[in-house]
């Protein structure tokens, strides 16, 4: 019930924030002299940056919630040897597969937490493409620090995917324009 009424109550948000900044339309310019190196090396910035929230995150994880996890994996394998025990077995199997499901969510929270913390003091990746001192800068500063933190906060695996991505794109863009007379 809970997940439901979140998902609505964000899509009404959504719908409201695009009705207000479609009425009154804010401009973000693009940065003069933009290049693929520029952007490349503001990545490669922020993946530090990720991969330091990545490991911070790990420890508080590993502190708080290793020892319940292993002892959970210990049960499990005891209850593995003997036959007679499956009822119990496939109970904490559930039960240990509902306890990652939360350490998951807590890991990304914490990471989220500090992604944020670490964006409101001064990195953004928006920043790098686009001229947040222009327009609106409260409002871009904010956007910038949601986007930076949500990709920070995502960890080193999606980072990677976004950057090749982004890169894949750039190359076959350039090799586009190359080709055409």
């Amino acid at each position: 019930m809970y997940g439901t009424f979140a998902k609505i109550l964000t899509l009404i948000g959504l719908t409201i924030l695009v009705i207000v900044f479609s009425a009154n339309p804010l401009t973000a310019p693009i940065k003069d002299g933009l290049t693929f190196p520029a952007v490349m090396a503001s990545l490669g910035g922020i993946f530090v940056i990720v991969l330091l929230v990545e490991r911070v995150t790990e420890i508080a994880i590993t502190i708080w919630r290793q020892s319940d996890a292993d002892e959970l994996k210990t049960e499990i394998e005891n209850l593995t040897k003997d036959a007679t025990k499956a009822a119990e077995l496939l109970e904490k199997q559930k039960c240990f597969a509902k306890y990652q499901a939360e350490t998951k969510s807590i890991a990304l929270l914490i990471g989220f937490t500090i992604s944020i913390v670490v964006c409101c003091a001064g990195v953004g990746l928006l920043g790098a493409v686009i001229d947040i001192t222009k327009g609106n800068p409260n409002f871009l500063r904010g956007v910038d620090i949601l986007l930076t933190s949500g990709l920070i906060a995502g960890g080193s695996d999606s980072f990677h995917k976004f950057v090749s991505t982004l890169e894949t794109f750039f190359n076959e863009s350039k090799s586009r324009m190359e080709r055409k007379p």
